[in-house]
């Protein structure tokens, strides 16, 4: 991580960041990793017995244009963010189901257009090649993808 930061350090220095050191952004990117991790699975495992508590309340649309479409369109490409403001960790995936997510990566973003840094970019193409697969291979709701993974 303290290559990242480096190498990213003109992007952490905005006043958004409050201008944070490298060793303190270091620390909060573990410690904000740790507190999500832990959160998406609470979260998954509850989502086995309660349809109000799953993924879909931590997992967001990636694009703006998907936040208001109703139904939710199939194969959302989806983001959850860190607890911390602001929050630069991200993980994304693919929404199968309210509680199905098919991870395709993570990052930190400290610009605001993932197209701005290389690699985010090569998260917005990990997201298309799997929505693509998964569309592919017919993996349209959570039993198809436990009957993949089994394979």
């Amino acid at each position: 991580m303290e290559a990242f930061f480096d190498k990213h350090q003109d992007d952490l220095q905005k006043p958004i960041f409050s201008f944070i050191s490298i060793e303190d952004a270091i620390s909060d990117t573990i410690e904000e990793a740790s507190l999500l991790e832990t959160k998406l699975i609470e979260i998954a495992n509850m989502g086995k017995e309660d349809a109000t508590q799953n993924l879909q309340t931590l997992f967001k649309p990636l694009h703006k244009s998907d936040e208001t479409k109703y139904p939710i369109p199939d194969f959302q490409q989806s983001k959850v963010y860190g607890d911390y403001y602001p929050s630069w960790l991200r993980v994304y995936a693919i929404r199968i189901e309210p509680n199905a997510y098919v991870v395709t990566g993570g990052g930190i973003k400290l610009v605001k257009r993932m197209s701005d840094r290389e690699h985010l970019q090569k998260e917005l193409d990990k997201l298309n090649l799997v929505k693509n697969y998964l569309i592919k291979e017919h993996i349209i709701d959570k039993e198809d993808l436990v009957e993949f993974f089994e394979i």
